[in-house]
């Protein structure tokens, strides 16, 4: 900008006499009157409004973004909170439990008032959603604040994540999970990624800006309408660690020591990833008085399903064989034989429960599993994981078969309870999680969450 502010507001003020008419188009002011109003204002001070207005309109775009740096430089050396953003990572989560509940948890429903609040948008943004959830974590997490990147704006509030609390937070929240992936091709910009449960809603938009600048993804999880809405019982006393092993493949029913129905505490039989094929989690589950988690990682159903095929293996090629002469036990290992074959055969749990009524293991593959396993101390629990997890597939000796018979009933009844609890979950309750969040891509970028806006989801 070559000219002086005198030169402007020259410029300026015979632009407003030339055009005053028109400004006053309809009305009876004198022209003198006008020149009066005319003559009070500070064209000085006119001229430099117009010229710093002016500013983006004659910038380049490289000025533009180095005028950009430098508001950010000021504000950041003002301390603005307007150039900081909250936290909440893996390493803010507790390494025991990830939620704590005061009374029962759940959340009561809304009061009239509480219903006022909650129509702002903002209180149901991942302020609510992740820290209704993740609440043993939000006091350090308030501690906690980062730089904001250049990419992101100013106006709006924003929380650094990652891949692997977002993966927490969607295995806890799980009921109901849908995801959607677009089309890469769509667009080279971005990919967008969706979830819901039942209790929130999210969307996120991968960007893959450049060399200069990490792939990263900016979305928001935005909390359903406020209801009564308990947080699920699988969230008292889970870990993440625990949650992350099964993120990474291993069974839903997980949980690195059971409690079984007798009350003692056991160690997992799966403690690396080849022993999920193996058949011993299986005979834990039957034992253990946990739930599973409600969202699984599909690309390891393989795993899941030869572990079913290996305590079928079990039970009519090592066990059933050595109780031929033994009139009640023999009955015992027809009827788990039967119902396992079938279950496998069929991929479901439905109707077994059905075909056990008059058997000598009626009501065995749910609640009433633990009428068998009730009285079983810790090593007997772990002698029967460890007959299914390790025993290789030839038919019990004459020790084995002695040490086994006294606890038959229940190590059968848990064989079919097992094996039901995981054909019913893969059927009827458990959600794969999504692909696109379980790749390293993304599980290795930064995950930016946005205050909730209308129109955003």
């Amino acid at each position: 900008m070559k000219a002086s502010s005198s030169t402007l507001s020259s410029l300026f003020r015979d632009k407003i006499h030339h055009e005053r008419l028109g400004f006053i188009s309809g009305e009876t002011v004198s022209k003198a009157h006008f020149d009066t109003c005319l003559d009070m204002v500070d064209w000085q001070l006119a001229a430099v409004v117009v010229a710093v207005a002016s500013v983006p309109l004659v910038m380049s775009p490289v000025g533009l973004s180095g005028l950009s740096r430098a508001i950010r430089w000021l504000l950041t050396w003002l301390h603005s909170p307007k150039t900081k953003c909250d936290i909440l990572c893996w390493e803010d989560l507790s390494t025991t439990a990830l939620h704590s509940c005061n009374g029962p948890c759940c959340v009561p429903p809304t009061n009239q008032g509480q219903q006022q609040v909650n129509r702002d948008p903002q209180a149901r943004c991942y302020h609510t959603a992740l820290f209704e959830v993740l609440n043993i974590a939000w006091p350090r997490c308030r501690e906690r604040k980062t730089a904001k990147p250049h990419y992101l704006s100013l106006e709006r509030s924003f929380l650094r994540t990652d891949g692997n609390t977002l993966l927490v937070y969607i295995v806890l929240t799980s009921p109901g999970l849908r995801t959607s992936l677009s089309d890469e091709s769509a667009t080279f910009l971005y990919d967008t990624f969706t979830f819901s449960t039942e209790i929130a809603t999210a969307k996120f938009h991968r960007y893959k800006p450049g060399v200069n600048t990490a792939p990263y993804l900016l979305g928001h999880l935005h909390m359903n309408e406020p209801r009564a809405r308990a947080i699920p019982q699988l969230a008292r006393g889970i870990t993440k660690s625990e949650i992350l092993s099964i993120v990474n493949g291993y069974p839903p029913f997980y949980r690195s020591r059971l409690t079984t129905h007798s009350g003692v505490s056991i160690e997992h039989p799966v403690r690396i990833i080849s022993d999920v094929r193996r058949a011993g989690w299986l005979i834990a589950t039957g034992l253990s008085v946990h739930d599973p988690v409600l969202a699984y990682n599909g690309a390891y159903q393989s795993l899941y399903t030869d572990a079913c095929s290996r305590v079928q293996s079990i039970v009519v090629e090592v066990i059933q064989p050595a109780f031929q002469q033994n009139a009640v036990a023999a009955e015992l290992c027809r009827v788990a034989a039967n119902v396992i074959c079938l279950m496998n055969k069929d991929q479901t749990g439905s109707g077994v429960t059905s075909s056990l009524v008059g058997t000598v293991l009626e009501d065995c593959t749910d609640l009433g599993v633990q009428n068998y396993t009730r009285n079983l101390t810790a090593n007997e629990c772990q002698y029967a994981i460890d007959l299914f997890q390790n025993h290789r597939v030839h038919v019990l000796n004459v020790q084995e078969a002695r040490r086994l018979e006294p606890i038959l009933p229940a190590v059968l009844a848990a064989a079919i309870c097992g094996t039901f609890k995981w054909w019913n979950y893969y059927k009827n309750k458990g959600s794969v999680l999504p692909e696109w969040l379980l790749t390293e891509a993304i599980r290795s970028a930064q995950i930016w969450l946005s205050d909730c806006r209308e129109n955003d989801i």
